[in-house]
């Protein structure tokens, strides 16, 4: 089965909680792509996860993945 890695971030991303999770405004989150990073560590997570699940990964890696991008955003915003 093939996902779309866009229609899922899309209906994430139309989630009233995650919304709430978020630093970023609604108009903002209409915008968010896989090509563009945001600084948000919520939707940046999420956008992680659904790149690890449409490749297929095991749950080891796709834990790394998100954790890994965590820390890499957390270390971003300590530089600002």
């Amino acid at each position: 089965m093939s996902y779309d890695r866009n229609e899922m971030l899309s209906m994430f991303l139309a989630n009233n909680k995650l919304k709430q999770a978020s630093s970023l405004d609604e108009e903002t989150l209409l915008k968010v792509n896989f090509r563009d990073s945001t600084d948000d560590l919520v939707v940046e997570s999420l956008k992680s996860l659904i790149m690890s699940f449409c490749k297929k990964e095991t749950q080891p890696m796709t834990l790394r993945q998100i954790n890994l991008r965590i820390d890499s955003l957390s270390n971003y915003r300590k530089g600002s």
